[in-house]
Formats: C-alpha cells, sequence, structure tokens
C-alpha cells in the first residue's frame, strides 16, 4: 500500500548526470559488449536471452502488477518468491521501482509536468537524459510506501544487487566468463535500455482509443510490441485503468503477464483479480 503524503511541483526541476546510472547502464554496456566480441560466444547471448526474458517476465507480474498496482493478491510466500526472480533481471531493487514509478506517475497525471517525465524530448536527447540522468525537482513529492516496513523487501532494498553474485556463479560454471559478460552486464544494459525505449514509444506513438481526462501525458498502444513487453506496450489501456491485472482490454489484444496471472487464478494463488471490460472495473 502507498499514498502520497506530501504533493509537490513536476514542472520546476533540473535534470542532471547521474553518476550512479552512468557506472550501471555505462560500465554495463563497456563490459557486456567487451566479452561479447572478444569471446566471440553463441551460447553465451542465448543464455543472455533467456535470462533476461524470464526475469522480466516474471519481473512484469512481480514488480508492476502486483507491487506497484496490487492488480491482485497472492501469499506472502508467493509474492516473495516472484519479486525475488524478478530481482535477478537487476531492473532495479523493488521499493525502488515503486518509488520511481510512483514519481513518474504523478507528475504524469497533473496537467503539466517536466519533460523528462513525458518523454518529449527529442529520442536521441531523451534516451541519454533517462539512462545516464536523473530529475531534481525543487519541490518534489514525498510518499509512504507499507511495504518498506516488511523485513523481505528491507532485505532486498540493500541486498538487491548483490544477488547478481550467484546468478554469474551459476552462469560461470554452465558457460565461464562469455556468459557472465552477457547474461549478467549485457544484460542489466539491454534491460534498462529497453525498459527506457518501450517507454518513450508507448508514450509518442501508437493507438489512442481514450484520453484521461486532466492527465498532461498520455499513453499510447502499440499491438507489434504485444508479446515482447508481456502486454505492457497496451499504454493507453494502462492509463485508461492502472490497477488492471489485464492489460488487454480488447479480444485481439495480447497480454502474456495476464497468462500467469491467470495461471497462478487456477492453481488458487491468486484472487481479487481487478479486470477492466466494457468500461466497468470489476473483481474476480
Amino acid at each position: 500500500m502507498k499514498r502520497l503524503i506530501k504533493d509537490g511541483d513536476p514542472l520546476r526541476g533540473t535534470v542532471k548526470l547521474s553518476i550512479e546510472k552512468i557506472i550501471m547502464n555505462g560500465g554495463c554496456l563497456i563490459l557486456g559488449l567487451a566479452g561479447i566480441i572478444y569471446y566471440k560466444d553463441s551460447t553465451a547471448v542465448l543464455a543472455a536471452l533467456f535470462v533476461t526474458l524470464f526475469t522480466m517476465y516474471v519481473g512484469v507480474v512481480a514488480y508492476h502488477r502486483l507491487l506497484i498496482h496490487r492488480s491482485f493478491t497472492c501469499p506472502k510466500w508467493l509474492e516473495y518468491l516472484l519479486i525475488f526472480i524478478g530481482n535477478f533481471s537487476a531492473i532495479g531493487s523493488p521499493l525502488g521501482q515503486v518509488k520511481i514509478h510512483e514519481f513518474r506517475d504523478w507528475a504524469q497525471r497533473k496537467e503539466k509536468c517536466h519533460r523528462f517525465f513525458a518523454h518529449k524530448e527529442n529520442i536521441f536527447k531523451d534516451g541519454f537524459q533517462q539512462l545516464f540522468c536523473e530529475i531534481h525537482l525543487e519541490n518534489p513529492p514525498k510518499f509512504y510506501i507499507k511495504e518498506g516496513e516488511e523485513v523481505f523487501y528491507k532485505h532486498m532494498e540493500r541486498y538487491w544487487f548483490l544477488y547478481q553474485v550467484p546468478l554469474a556463479l551459476v552462469l560461470f560454471y554452465f558457460g565461464g566468463i562469455s556468459w557472465i559478460a552477457a547474461a549478467v552486464f549485457m544484460k542489466i544494459f539491454t534491460i534498462h535500455f529497453g525498459h527506457w525505449l518501450i517507454a518513450f514509444l508507448i508514450h509518442n506513438y501508437g493507438k489512442q482509443p481514450v484520453k484521461v481526462p486532466g492527465a498532461g501525458v498520455q499513453g499510447f498502444n502499440i499491438p507489434l510490441l504485444a508479446l515482447l513487453t508481456f502486454g505492457e506496450a497496451y499504454h493507453n489501456n494502462h492509463h485508461l485503468c492502472p490497477n488492471a491485472a489485464k492489460n488487454a482490454f480488447e479480444k485481439d489484444q495480447l497480454d502474456p503477464a495476464w497468462w500467469l496471472i491467470l495461471c497462478l487464478a487456477k492453481l488458487g494463488l491468486a484472487s481479487n483479480i481487478i479486470i477492466y471490460e466494457t468500461g466497468i472495473k470489476r473483481i474476480l
């Protein structure tokens, strides 16, 4: 559970270079590319592809639809397991992702916000800013996140990145240094790059069946990206009903993340599932 405890101004702020992002994204890009070029190991690329797709698939369900939007409920042990698996993507700490998401959504729901939040710079400038910079608002909001009181999330907030070490050991055992270069370092950059690129596209291009009244930033649906993003490319749908467990509102729309939630429901492991159909939000 999260709530805004102090409002702010989403318009006045400065975009500055982030040392943390430069080290994370720049360093992983250099190490990953160097390893792939040096070793020329096609199996390493396949390993990276599997690790990236698997961890992000689980991560979309665990981070976005469960932890951030609480679009369904499940036993705590399963929630922690899903978050644990998704964390191997290294997209960021679970609570860190909640904070970033709430911060961005808070700004986008305002009538006007900084261009950084709206992805309104050209693609090259926006990419550089999102991957290597951060915004400093003069009057930022504050949020209360209840999960921050739980022992599991406190642990993950502190040690989330260190879990790349056991992953690297497993990869080294099966494939050597080339697998670490591709499935740890290159994976990290690829996930952060892909996360930015998809965000840029779904806020600027595609179909827009509806507009959210009063929101300065609108989302778009890009059906061609549905499988690649596990259903997240239906962003116009998501803006319309953010806490829906199913992003696909039409019969011809594909939402792989929803398929996993549906499987959990069939097994009796997911309940209170929020869906949006024919303009009505209801709970299964």
